[in-house]
């Protein structure tokens, strides 16, 4: 067991004893994740294109009595504010936002839904 150990212990050095003399080099090089640049060249700071969050619509409740949606995983009311939108209406299928003055439709789903053809039944249900 002890020699066994001793043998863990050797090879532990062996794998760690590179990483010494290989970190002085490593501070050589250039980062890859950067631009290479001329000597010629400076580089130029552009300020990056910042576009609006997504919302993304992901359920809608419409009953006599409420209104509310999903979007983000947040539940909102009509006047509800979510980062740079006001929910302006809502239903079954789509809310209205206001974002920077500007009004934006958000769809539940692609196409059109469908009603269910009839209510379900307490006989129905198992």
């Amino acid at each position: 067991m002890k020699r066994q150990a001793e043998g863990i212990a050797m090879l532990l050095a062996l794998l760690v004893l590179p990483l010494g003399g290989a970190s002085d080099t490593l501070d050589d090089l250039p980062d890859p994740t950067q631009p290479a640049y001329t000597s010629s060249s400076a580089p130029t700071r552009i300020a990056p294109r910042v576009r609006p969050a997504t919302l993304n619509l992901q359920s809608t409740l419409v009953s006599a009595g409420r209104r509310v949606a999903v979007i983000n995983g947040v539940t909102l009311a009509v006047g509800a504010r979510i980062r740079d939108a006001r929910v302006v209406s809502i239903s079954p299928s789509t809310v209205v936002v206001s974002r920077n003055g500007r009004i934006e439709t958000l769809r539940l789903v692609p196409s059109e839904i469908v009603a269910p053809r009839r209510e379900v039944s307490r006989a129905d249900v198992h």
